[in-house]
């Protein structure tokens, strides 16, 4: 019937192709434990990866290296799993405003972040870091930070 989840508040958020493995990670931040969800691409089947025992979790992405990384909005950081699950996750970066979706490629994260009807855009590469103010009412307000 096309749906793949289907019950009450289930709002899916953070969704990733994983094509080495043939799967999509999907994140809820509202289910109970923040489980990264697999979906199996061959026959559909859902399984949870791991509970990442975090709430409000939403982007997520992946490197080149096979990592795993994901927000959260209540903890305001953005963590990191190694590329089999099994270690807990690891801080990489914080005191973010409710970042939102992040986005991987070579050294370079983007990280989304909503504050009050204005978004924010960090892009971090290796420790320098690039922090914009986007507000449909003024300009782009950008400033440099070395180190997260």
């Amino acid at each position: 019937n096309g749906i793949l989840f289907d019950q009450p508040n289930n709002r899916l958020n953070g969704i990733l192709f994983d094509q080495p493995n043939n799967r999509l990670l999907v994140l809820n931040g509202e289910i109970a434990g923040g489980p990264i969800i697999a979906v199996d691409l061959t026959d559909s089947s859902l399984t949870t990866v791991v509970n990442t025992n975090i709430s409000a979790i939403d982007g997520l992405t992946a490197d080149q290296f096979g990592n795993y990384y994901f927000s959260s909005w209540t903890t305001d950081k953005v963590y990191r799993y190694d590329a089999s699950f099994t270690n807990p996750p690891e801080v990489i970066s914080s005191a973010h405003n409710n970042p939102a979706d992040i986005f991987s490629h070579d050294n370079t994260m983007l990280i989304i972040l909503f504050i009050s009807g204005a978004a924010d855009m960090q892009i971090s590469v290796g420790r320098y870091s690039i922090r914009c103010r986007f507000n449909p009412a003024a300009a782009a307000l950008c400033s440099r930070s070395y180190g997260r």
